[in-house]
């Protein structure tokens, strides 16, 4: 928790602490003043003066620099904290209902993949995780879950501010639950936050993950999570039969925008061109050419900017006499907070020279600027 993080700091910095307190009780008066329902707000009274006093406690076992007391004091504090907070979130819904498509439109981030490819796209204002399938050119939504999400409803920036992050991510692998707490149910697949551009938006945290929850309790109960999406142990495990570890991606939004069939398709056909260019310029060992995909903000998941990628891929591209690349299991997403600005292609790339091959999944991020989409990122996944 954030607020013992302090103590375990041995107290070095009092005013810090007293403001990170101070804080959460804002937080909880906002939320308080927006409900506008008198017993939670006569709950939430209570509750600050109880902070109140053990404020005090603390601040003079600091000033005798008893930690011990104040430890204690902390601890209390924290417990009616965690009491307080789900009074101020709303339950799910008794009726779930199903997510509404438009008629000729699709969801905003979904563009194209691999025939009989599945999807899952999160809503946080509905609390809701629809499974979809991509084919024979379209997108069918195939079944609606009902989810819980965090606390703070807004997009994840920092450790511990309890957002469940919005944006493109993926599955990795799957952790059976019986090797882990019992909080987290059947089990838990493991996202990829934060992504490269995560990243390169300074955003912090890790451990977001799709997950079930401890078997003695049921959905609702849960109210919200640190961050994670959780959906009931029987839903997760019936998905489980659809997600394909480092394939399927996981899109979450806070509410879902939709377009037509034919401007995604339109979109789409740009991508899929500069994919296809991408990897011409590279099997032709025109470095200069190759290098023209890339923007000067370009860097990579080890660290490469730039200049230093194209010294690199110009030493390297001195020894080759050829280069073969076979793409395949293609995903390409548009994330939807940056409208249209941002695109995700993800695939299997196998890469064959005459020194040296690999296989691995791959994962571009562009950037759509006046001369075209450039490539801001790259990573593996």
């Amino acid at each position: 928790m954030l607020l013992l993080k302090y103590i375990n700091m041995k107290l070095k910095n009092r005013l810090l602490f007293f403001l990170i307190l101070l804080l959460f009780a804002a937080n909880l008066i906002l939320l308080a003043l927006f409900n506008k329902e008198k017993s939670k707000t006569a709950s939430f009274s209570n509750f600050i003066a109880e902070a109140n006093k053990n404020l005090n406690i603390i601040s003079n076992s600091l000033a005798q620099r008893n930690f011990k007391k104040a430890h204690f004091s902390l601890i209390q504090t924290q417990k009616n904290l965690e009491d307080i907070v789900p009074l101020f979130k709303p339950p799910l819904p008794e009726k779930m209902v199903a997510l509404s498509i438009p008629a000729g439109e699709v969801p905003y981030p979904f563009l194209y993949t691999n025939e009989n490819t599945y999807l899952l796209l999160c809503q946080k204002t509905s609390k809701t995780l629809s499974l979809f399938r991509f084919a024979q050119g379209k997108f069918s939504l195939i079944k609606t879950y009902p989810c819980i999400i965090g606390m703070n409803d807004a997009d994840k920036k920092e450790i511990g501010d309890y957002a469940t992050p919005e944006g493109v991510y993926f599955l990795l692998n799957f952790i059976p639950g019986k090797e882990m707490d019992e909080k987290y149910g059947y089990g838990a697949f493991i996202l990829n936050y934060p992504n490269l551009l995560d990243k390169k938006e300074k955003k912090k945290g890790s451990g977001i993950w799709l997950h079930g929850h401890k078997p003695t309790t049921n959905l609702n109960e849960l109210l919200v999570t640190e961050g994670c999406v959780v959906i009931s142990n029987d839903s997760l495990k019936e998905l489980a039969n659809f997600i394909k570890p480092s394939v399927t991606p996981m899109v979450i939004v806070d509410e879902i925008e939709f377009r037509t069939q034919k401007s995604q398709e339109e979109i789409s056909g740009e991508l899929q061109s500069f994919l296809n260019s991408w990897k011409e310029a590279w099997e032709s060992l025109n470095t200069d050419k190759y290098l023209s995909f890339y923007a000067p903000e370009f860097v990579n998941s080890e660290g490469m900017n730039y200049e230093t990628f194209k010294r690199y891929k110009k030493k390297v591209n001195r020894n080759k006499k050829f280069i073969r690349l076979k793409i395949k299991q293609e995903v390409i997403l548009i994330p939807q907070k940056y409208q249209g600005k941002i695109a995700f292609l993800k695939f299997n790339q196998s890469y064959y020279s005459n020194n040296f091959t690999s296989d691995n999944q791959k994962l571009l991020y562009l950037k759509r600027e006046k001369r075209g989409w450039q490539i801001i990122g790259e990573s593996a996944l």
